[in-house]
């Protein structure tokens, strides 16, 4: 746990202020929840995740008839993740892993549940998760990007699988939402290139990178501010209205 308290410190000290979870990581939020405990709040951008069917805690083999979870499942989920996180809100909720055929029964059957948590203060933006081997072609990110409920997509997008800057990127640029990519799928190239890739499409207003390695990091982070001048920028800037404005996320 220390050297994770540890390894976050150094993100931030370098500029990062963007942070992924989900409530499906297992002990992911509480440890990321330690490692910020005690960081001014608007020093960094949390953005965390729910799973939208009922598939008995697995996003993986899910059931076509899976059902949509219930309101009360949704905020019990919120609450658990803001316990774990050690916060009042969130700054991006997720909605975890959407299969094209998901997205309208989902926010039919959730999205007044998800206004009034964003009204009562627990949520910032609200934000969408690719799949690619459940949505290989890429169908999901524009249905979600001409929904004015969603502020955010989790895109993957690097020079192994280029194919999002065909049409989900192009409709998240003309919506507003602000693109997170997930870069670090490549496998034909170096991560550090995958991750200029990523981070010089115009529509992509932050680069996620996973790593356990401090000397890693720094090599990250470098790569990134070699793509861009502006990437780093307060999480203060950060609000609902924003993100449909591509937000600059670190």
């Amino acid at each position: 746990a220390q050297d994770r308290t540890a390894l976050v410190r150094t993100a931030i000290d370098l500029g990062v202020n963007y942070f992924d979870t989900a409530r499906l990581y297992g002990e992911a939020e509480a440890l990321l929840g330690a490692a910020l405990r005690g960081v001014p709040r608007g020093r960094f951008v949390v953005a965390t995740k729910f799973f939208p069917v009922d598939s008995g805690g697995s996003m993986h083999d899910v059931p076509p008839e899976a059902p949509v979870i219930s309101p009360g499942q949704l905020r019990r989920s919120v609450d658990e993740s803001l316990a774990a996180l050690g916060l009042d809100f969130v700054d991006v909720l997720q909605i975890h892993g959407v299969r094209p055929a998901w997205l309208a029964p989902v926010l039919d059957r959730l999205g007044d549940t998800l206004a009034a948590l964003r009204i009562a203060g627990k949520f910032r933006c609200l934000g969408v998760t690719e799949t690619l081997v459940a949505d290989p072609g890429r169908a999901m990110v524009p249905l979600a990007a001409a929904n004015p409920q969603i502020d955010v997509a989790l895109v993957a997008y690097h020079p192994a699988n280029p194919d999002a800057a065909a049409a989900a990127l192009p409709a998240c640029a003309r919506a507003g939402l602000g693109v997170v990519a997930m870069a670090e799928a490549a496998r034909a190239t170096h991560h550090t290139d995958a991750y200029r890739f990523a981070i010089a499409h115009p529509a992509v207003a932050c680069v996620l990178t996973g790593t356990l390695s401090a000397a890693h990091l720094r090599d990250n982070v470098a790569a990134v501010a070699l793509a861009t001048t502006s990437l780093i920028s307060p999480a203060s800037t950060a609000s609902p209205s924003a993100a449909r404005a591509a937000p600059r996320f670190a």
